[in-house]
């Protein structure tokens, strides 16, 4: 199956190199307008390889990586020089490559002392008359059992002279030839992952794939308004079955490696790509794997990434059985039963009217912000503002994280927004399991548990509260204590989406006690769920002027436009729309958890627009037949474990939450 896996990669970058190799001859066919502009970009033809006529050089290339990568090039066709220290080893290597290629030559130097550099140049020079390629790839891990404090002198210095000394020497060399004769090179240099994330055990060859990278920027550095005769690239490979990783993995993780020629499509494409495409930059071979054009062009945390989306199938009517009623289709989203109020109506149609609505919006959002202002209690530098509570959670995290940082969420949490976006800043976030169980109806956020976890990377708390998506609320005295131990360079960010619909004497009034806790903590709110404005995109982070400040510095303007600030103001003062809202969410949460419990369906008491039950059939098989009443249930299959049956129903207005209980009943 690995090998059939592996295929598929080969043929996946085969084709899309040909498809790459294909758009650089456009500008031939284009005529001396396309040339003149591939010109100005300060890159010569010339200077891309073709590998059938091409001389590569590979240190450390007896075994593992390098042996791969030798035998690659040679079935492309190459002239291929390995190399390596231990003359014996190197010789069988060489007898058996010799046997079915006729372009291989083997020097046994070694590359961490000048002469050693030197005389593998020059010998690779004096067999094929010149070199096009040189991968920097021999490496050592040095000691794996010892913390940095007990590393030896000469153990470090031999890491980092083989490892950072070595490919120096013979960058220097290659480019030295290459400026005399005026030859185009390109230099690959072997890095790792482990420069993003570091390793246990591992420091010495940490700090020397970190050097080795700033070799490549330096030459990028230094070869800048000179004619393009050097092309210099980082690769960072996945861990794959060599003898170093045998001596550092254990057994059973060291058999789920990957063989080294897997590697084979990132070199071929460093090989040969145009220089504008390589030069300075440091790709992800396992970025490059699943997605080249995303690591190619962006050549950053996006490679691979997905855009985040949702289709709800409430927007898509055509897909439904004719006559059937979408009466019900709000509740899919869990959006306001009472849809938009009347005094936002209103606020919308005289807006339609205002000789100046088509002008940019407010930036500082005045009026909305003096009333928020005097509605929190708090100073109105305090708050910032987002296109919908989405934003603010997204522009949080990139904001408070990176790829060092330890970001701690609850399990399961509201994760569409959270996820994608940790995906994105390369972050894998400590995960605390909620305490209790539906069927005792004690479901609660580990607050213990989660301070616990805190350590000295950790940069961001993220607590949904009221939570989404067991309805569950902490204590209000918990989570004052909770926050007063946080320490005061770590930021938390309280989701309080829910907030509106919970019992006012259940509520944390985070804006009363935001002067007295010490860290960064961040209440979000939204104008979506309990003020029917989903459609608007109105979202606000409270906290205190220094916090905000730096919330705000990913932020932009105008991304609130003049009829969703106005329908947002006039929400909020619609009193007399938030009481029906509010009656109607208590008295209709209660009457569907009581029904739950005569029915025997395990449920949690809500605090929320909607109710965590034990569903006691299949939970597909339910939404579809519902659907066919008009009622959309919401989809929350990925998100407990899969051992669970959990669903959620939104609370809806008397007649839809009827439906739901009525078809419940039978089972």
């Amino acid at each position: 199956m690995k090998r059939q896996i592996n295929n598929i990669r080969r043929r996946f970058i085969k084709i899309f190199l040909l498809g790459r190799k294909i758009i650089q001859k456009i500008p031939l066919l284009l005529g001396s307008t396309a040339a003149s502009r591939s010109a100005s970009t300060g890159f010569e033809p010339s200077a891309v390889v073709t590998l059938a006529d091409a001389v590569v050089v590979i240190t450390g290339s007896y075994r593992g990586i390098g042996l791969a990568l030798a035998e690659t090039f040679l079935e492309e066709g190459a002239a291929v020089v390995i190399n390596g220290r231990n003359q014996k080893a190197l010789h069988q290597t060489l007898n058996q490559l010799q046997n079915r290629f006729p372009k291989v030559f083997g020097v046994a130097s070694d590359i961490s002392t000048s002469s050693g550099a030197r005389l593998l140049i020059e010998e690779s020079i004096a067999k094929f008359g010149k070199i096009d390629v040189l991968i920097n790839n021999a490496a050592t891990s040095g000691p794996t059992d010892k913390k940095i404090w007990d590393i030896p002198e000469e153990k470090w210095s031999s890491v980092l002279k083989t490892n950072v000394t070595g490919p120096f020497l013979c960058s220097k060399k290659l480019i030295q030839w290459a400026r005399t004769t005026q030859h185009p090179v390109r230099i690959i240099n072997v890095s790792s992952g482990i420069v993003d994330n570091g390793a246990p055990l591992l420091s010495a060859y940490t700090v020397s794939k970190m050097a080795l990278e700033g070799l490549t920027l330096s030459i990028e550095e230094d070869c800048k308004g000179e004619k393009p005769l050097v092309t210099a690239v980082s690769i960072k490979p996945r861990s794959v079955m060599t003898n170093m990783t045998k001596g550092y993995y254990a057994a059973t993780e060291y058999g789920l490696l990957d063989d080294p020629n897997v590697l084979a499509p990132i070199f071929r494409f460093a090989a040969t790509a145009p220089p504008a495409e390589i030069m300075g930059k440091t790709f992800s071979e396992p970025a490059f794997q699943i997605d080249p054009v995303g690591e190619i062009v962006l050549n950053n945390n996006l490679s691979g990434i997905q855009a985040v989306t949702i289709g709800p199938e409430t927007f898509k009517p055509e897909n439904l059985s004719p006559g059937v009623n979408r009466a019900g289709a709000y509740m899919h989203l869990l959006q306001n039963p009472f849809r938009i109020c009347p005094a936002v109506a209103e606020a919308v149609t005289q807006a339609i009217f205002d000789p100046e609505i088509h002008g940019y919006p407010d930036p500082k959002y005045t009026d909305l912000r003096k009333f928020l202002s005097e509605y929190l209690g708090i100073s109105s530098d305090g708050l910032v503002f987002g296109p919908g509570a989405s934003e603010l959670i997204e522009r949080a995290l990139r904001t408070f994280s990176n790829r060092k940082a330890q970001i701690i969420l609850t399990r399961p949490t509201w994760g569409l927004i959270i996820w994608p976006t940790l995906t994105r800043c390369g972050v894998s976030p400590v995960e605390v399991p909620y305490k209790g169980r539906l069927k005792t109806k004690d479901i609660r956020h580990d607050l213990d548990g989660m301070y616990r976890q805190i350590t000295s990377a950790t940069r961001l708390i993220y607590l949904v509260n009221p939570c989404n998506p067991t309805g569950s609320i902490v204590n209000k005295d918990d989570l004052k204590d909770f926050l007063m131990s946080i320490p005061r360079h770590i930021a938390v960010l309280l989701d309080e989406a829910y907030v509106d619909y919970c019992e006012p004497e259940k509520q944390f009034n985070l804006a009363k006690h935001l002067e007295r806790i010490p860290c960064h903590v961040i209440g979000l709110r939204t104008f979506s769920k309990f003020f029917a404005l989903s459609g608007f995109r109105v979202g606000y982070a409270y906290t205190r002027p220094e916090t905000a400040e730096l919330l705000s510095r990913l932020g932009l303007p105008f991304t609130i436009s003049n009829i969703a600030q106005r329908a947002a103001l006039a929400a909020l003062k619609d009193v007399e729309f938030q009481r029906r809202v509010y009656e109607n969410n208590d008295r209709e949460r209660r009457r569907m958890s009581e029904a739950f419990d005569q029915m025997g369906i395990a449920n949690m008491p809500t605090h929320t627009s909607f109710l965590l039950f034990d569903c006691p059939l299949e939970r597909d098989r339910m939404r579809n037949d519902l659907k066919k009443e008009g009622i959309f249930m919401p989809n929350v299959d990925g998100v407990f474990e899969i051992t669970e049956n959990h669903a959620i129903t939104s609370i809806g207005l008397p007649e839809h939450n009827q439906k739901i209980l009525d078809y419940l009943s039978r089972f």
